[in-house]
């Protein structure tokens, strides 16, 4: 299973956190949500996820300053062509180097 690392999570106010928390809620292929430490750990079930929620795994990693390297996982042949193969994609660097 893969786990996603998101450490040390900058809140702004409250309801920023709890919104962070809600959004994480929404991502469909999170399984579940961890503390530990001052990590939060993101369990998936399984490596392939839908291009909706490695879109909001981007937004939400783009917004609150989690390291992208760990997307680069996700990168399938399916999902190349927008995930990968523009380099002008703000995440693009990010996420492969």
């Amino acid at each position: 299973m893969p786990v996603l690392i998101c450490k040390r999570i900058a809140y702004y106010s409250p309801n920023d956190e709890f919104a962070f928390f809600d959004w994480l809620k929404r991502i469909n292929c999170i399984k579940e949500v961890r503390g530990v430490g001052d990590e939060i750990h993101l369990v998936l079930p399984r490596r392939q996820i839908s291009d909706s929620a490695l879109r909001d795994l981007i937004s939400i990693f783009e917004r609150y300053h989690i390291d992208k390297k760990q997307l680069s996982q996700f990168l399938t042949n399916r999902n190349q062509a927008w995930f990968k193969d523009d380099p002008r994609k703000f995440w693009h660097k990010k996420v492969f180097g």
